[in-house]
């Protein structure tokens, strides 16, 4: 089932098991990221492409780069 990503009222975000119930609960207005209805369209499609496979999915979204995240970035060249 792929998610309906268009949706402002938060019904984009459905299914996705026990991540989904999470993500679904989690109060996101007091994070960098705010509420799941000012999100942009572009991480609403990669968390509901990330709900709807089977495989694992890891989204790294943040416009802070710093050296405490830095170990998920590969080394150039790599």
């Amino acid at each position: 089932m792929t998610p309906d990503v268009g949706h402002a009222d938060g019904s984009w975000l459905v299914g996705g098991g026990a991540m989904g119930t999470l993500i679904r609960a989690h109060n996101w207005s007091g994070t960098p990221l705010g509420p799941t209805e000012a999100w942009p369209q572009s991480l609403k499609t990669a968390v509901g492409i990330m709900l709807s496979t089977k495989h694992p999915v890891f989204i790294f979204w943040s416009s802070e780069v710093s050296d405490a995240n830095a170990p998920f970035f590969p080394e150039p060249g790599l």
